[in-house]
């Protein structure tokens, strides 16, 4: 026996330790305090001759007895001995009672001395023996026990209920006797470290002071249940055990959890008492397997899922299954099993079990479906919600299966699982009844089970997961019939999608049988939005057809065909025109279309029509005005035609618009110089005349068209990212510079000038130069030397060298015979800056550092009038143009000190 901790507490000037002997912490002793005081308000006439408490009090359990203090100075003192035994040693003994005699009852709060050292006994002194407790009262200590979640226990009896602590201790197991607190005197509730106790022995005159517990269930009042669900469990088997068997029959239970390493369960010992009952039965029945499956997952929901106790609990059941009902619910053991958050968390460890688990309910599910088909389809929405997303993909490919081998299942099986599967709303069963069939066989199955007797509420729940079938298996009748059955008028749009999207080689041929069972309005609607080009051909004609047999008119027909959001529009109007008397009675219904009438176009260009596609683009050509004409839909449906005759037509008429658009500026420059990417229109524009460029326009936008195509030309020579060939520029910029007029060519100076900088190191950039020199010598404009600038140092390099080529050119352009070729035109410079007053620093510009050129000009500048004021002006030149400084500053300086001086030529 080890050594014992003990105390005396009692009254001395208040209540306070009085003695203690062995090793005990503060906190112990503040505890040992509090607890060892009367338990109460004691009531009147209520005595006791003494009392027992236990409870754990730091690193011991106390195990005190309470005596009134009959030589104390006032009422209600007492004296409590308190033992404190370890608590690993207090809680190995099967009776608590056996430390009573060890409890010793001082004569008066003075006698302390035996107090003041722990106990050290060898042996325990012999139990006092104590009537036996009555087999009623041991019952109903098992049941508020094991019964009742609630606590404390509420015992009331006329003397102290020792017995019926010492019967509840030997209950216990170790590890629960730790925490159990008691006292068997209780005038009020008591707590330890803020827990209550869980058994109080009241007097029967304490009842008042528990009125708050009133509540409480677990009430036993001189010898009666206050609450009649404990009373009903008296004869529950467990109860009688326990009670007859006393810890006989509840180490059992302890041991068999110690025994699997099992965790006792917290306040479940009856569900373990059945489970170990039910134990020899759960390897011989199904029911007892699954109910012993129960109450584990009950007590340990936690538990590894490897455990062997696990692994005992879900083979049990899973060797037993092959006994379940075919009759009465067949699949109900199996989903029931499948469901069991225990299985579910053990195949996700355990690939081998999820594997054996699947083989078997293929197996089981076959032979169910073989034998009860009907039950077993009932089952089959809750079998596969249970298996999970993984084992609802095996489930269902087996019964695909299944369906697919069993003959004629289009009605004997597939109807079935189609309207089980509209009951719950399952794809993944719909797919099931559906999918392994034929197409033909799939349609057959859905009607069935919409003439089922039973389907009156399933309407639209199978439509819609026939048709989400339909389009998943690429079956165009079923799709086609689902969609009419909608009503959406999207029928024959969905499946002729579908046949193009299964690459059918002739889907027309399919689709005249599902045309024959459409009415006009969803024929001409499907027509109308059919963009498919294998299809869109055929569904224009369809159309066509449709519109005739509804009578609609032709303002009617443009209208339906117009609409934006239909992309088939256009083409079935070029067949809707095949059948009328004439094309020009559309005029006016297209010139109240413009946009259609453009779209019209767009689709010939990108797409042939044969039959009278000339005379309706003639008509929308005349009634789409220029700011929808000259639009991207049209510009890349000019680019997209690879076959060049094709776009002569086109050119011809859209070429006059582009120009007036361009000289009254509907566009911006870029977007104008977009139409220049387009091969053919810039052939149109070399071959055009000058009618053709300019008096297609109003006379007052006329004497802006050099200077704005000269800017649309720009701009597009600036952004083309394309080598573009640029030689029908110089024949466009020729024609319209032979017959500008003054202010034309003063108008478009500035942007004129970019432009042939731009093109004068072409094969043309000669010519042009040639013909800009004769613009401006024809029309003496102001804003000339803006392009004198740029053309003519390259012009008198050429005519330097002596280039047969520009002789002829000259010859067109000013009169000069002798080998001096350049003299006329040297000339003809000086004398235009001279008499048209352009600025002397753009002269030297002009002259590009070449001052030998400058030294002839000086004499015939001076002998001309106003020449030598002109000459005089050049120095004032360069304070403008400070870069020009080092080159001309002595030249121009020397040529003022003696202009007239003689040079070699002229």
């Amino acid at each position: 026996m080890p050594v014992l901790a003990q105390t005396l507490h009692g009254y001395d000037h208040g209540h306070r330790l009085l003695a203690s002997g062995g090793d005990l912490d503060s906190r112990e002793l503040a505890l040992l305090e509090r607890l060892s005081d009367l338990s109460g308000y004691l009531p009147r006439e209520t005595s006791f001759e003494r009392y027992h408490t236990g409870f754990r009090c730091g690193r011991d359990y106390a195990f005190a007895c309470t005596w009134p203090d009959l030589s104390g100075t006032r009422a209600g003192t007492v004296l409590t001995h308190t033992l404190l035994l370890p608590i690993e040693e207090a809680c190995a003994l099967d009776d608590l009672w056996a430390l009573s005699p060890l409890h010793r009852r001082p004569i008066a709060a003075a006698d302390r001395d035996a107090f003041q050292a722990p106990l050290s006994l060898p042996t325990l002194p012999p139990t006092p023996e104590e009537p036996p407790l009555p087999l009623a009262q041991k019952q109903a200590l098992v049941v508020l026990l094991f019964g009742s979640r609630e606590r404390p226990i509420l015992w009331v009896e006329e003397s102290p209920p020792s017995g019926a602590v010492r019967f509840l201790w030997s209950l216990l197991a170790p590890e629960q006797r730790e925490t159990f607190a008691f006292c068997t005197f209780a005038l009020q509730l008591r707590s330890v470290e803020g827990r209550l106790f869980d058994f109080l022995g009241l007097p029967p005159t304490a009842r008042g002071s528990f009125l708050e517990r009133a509540g409480n269930e677990a009430w036993w009042d001189t010898g009666r249940f206050l609450h009649p669900h404990l009373a009903d469990l008296l004869q529950q088997p467990w109860v009688q055990d326990i009670a007859r068997n006393g810890s006989i029959a509840v180490q059992r239970l302890y041991a068999w959890c110690r025994s699997h390493n099992l965790d006792l369960p917290e306040a479940q010992l009856p569900i373990l008492w059945r489970l170990l009952e039910l134990e020899p039965a759960a390897s011989q029945r199904l029911a007892a397997a699954r109910s012993w499956a129960d109450l584990f997952e009950r007590l340990w929901p936690t538990v590894d899922p490897l455990h062997p106790c696990a692994t005992r609990a879900l083979e049990q059941i899973l060797s037993r299954l092959p006994e379940a009902s075919f009759e009465q619910r067949p699949l109900f053991e199996l989903t029931d099993f499948l469901k069991r958050p225990l299985t579910r968390r053990r195949f996700e460890l355990d690939e081998g079990f999820a594997f054996q688990v699947e083989a078997f309910r293929t197996r089981e599910l076959s032979a169910r479906f073989e034998r009860a088909p009907e039950p077993t389809l009932e089952g089959l929405p809750e079998l596969l919600e249970a298996s999970g997303p993984r084992w609802r993909q095996e489930s269902t490919e087996s019964l695909q299966r299944i369906v697919a081998s069993t003959s004629d299942a289009a009605v004997r099986l597939s109807p079935p699982l189609l309207l089980a599967a509209a009951r719950t709303d399952q794809l993944s069963l719909a797919r099931v009844a559906l999918a392994p069939l034929p197409p033909g066989e799939r349609l057959r199955a859905f009607e069935v089970s919409m003439a089922h007797p039973g389907s009156a509420n399933l309407q639209d729940a199978l439509v819609s997961l026939a048709s989400t079938i339909a389009e998943h298996e690429r079956d165009a009748e079923l799709l086609f019939t689902t969609q009419s059955r909608r009503g959406t008028g999207i029928a024959l749009l969905s499946a002729a999608r579908m046949l193009v999207a299964l690459g059918e080689k002739h889907p027309e041929s399919v689709l005249e049988t599902l045309l024959a069972r459409t009415d006009p309005s969803s024929r001409l609607e499907w027509a109308l939005r059919e963009p498919a080009p294998p299809l869109a051909r055929l569904a224009a004609i369809t159309g066509a057809r449709a519109a005739r047999e509804l009578n609609l008119s032709l303002e009617e027909v443009v209208s339906r065909c117009g609409n934006a959001t239909l992309p088939n529009g256009p083409r079935m109007l070029l067949a809707f025109a095949e059948s009328l008397p004439s094309t020009e009675a559309l005029t006016p219904a297209l010139h109240a279309a413009p946009r259609f009438a453009r779209n019209l176009l767009v689709q010939v260009l990108e797409e042939p029509w044969d039959g009278r596609t000339e005379q309706l683009t003639r008509i929308a050509y005349e009634v789409v005005p220029p700011e929808i004409l000259l639009t991207h839909e049209v510009l890349h449906a000019l680019l997209r035609v690879r076959d060049r005759p094709r776009l002569r037509d086109p050119m011809r008429r859209i070429g006059p618009r582009w120009v007036r658009a361009v000289c009254e500026a509907e566009f911006s420059v870029g977007v104008l110089a977009n139409w220049l990417d387009i091969p053919s229109f810039r052939q149109w524009l070399r071959d055009a005349s000058r009618s053709q460029l300019v008096f297609t326009t109003p006379p007052e936008s006329q004497d802006l068209c050099l200077s704005r195509l000269s800017q649309v030309l720009l701009n597009w020579g600036r952004e083309s990212r394309e080598a573009h060939d640029k030689g029908w520029l110089g024949s466009l910029l020729d024609v319209l510079l032979r017959e500008s007029s003054a202010r034309q060519l003063d108008q478009a100076s500035e942007h004129l000038a970019a432009l042939l900088r731009s093109l004068l190191g072409s094969a043309e950039g000669a010519h042009l130069a040639a013909q800009t020199i004769a613009s401006i010598s024809r029309t003496r404009i102001n804003s000339g030397w803006r392009l004198v600038e740029v053309v003519f140092p390259s012009l008198y390099a050429s005519l330097l060298r002596e280039e047969p080529s520009l002789i002829r050119i000259l010859a067109s352009v000013m009169t000069g015979k002798d080998w001096d070729k350049a003299k006329p035109l040297r000339q003809w410079l000086i004398e235009a800056y001279v008499s048209l007053g352009w600025p002397p620093g753009s002269l030297l510009l002009c002259l590009n550092g070449d001052t030998t050129l400058f030294r002839r000009l000086v004499p015939h500048a001076a002998r001309l009038p106003g020449g030598l004021r002109f000459l005089q002006s050049l120095p004032f030149a360069l304070e403008a143009e400070p870069a020009l400084v080092p080159v001309w500053h002595r030249v121009i300086a020397e040529a003022l000190a003696d202009p007239w001086r003689p040079v070699d030529y002229e």
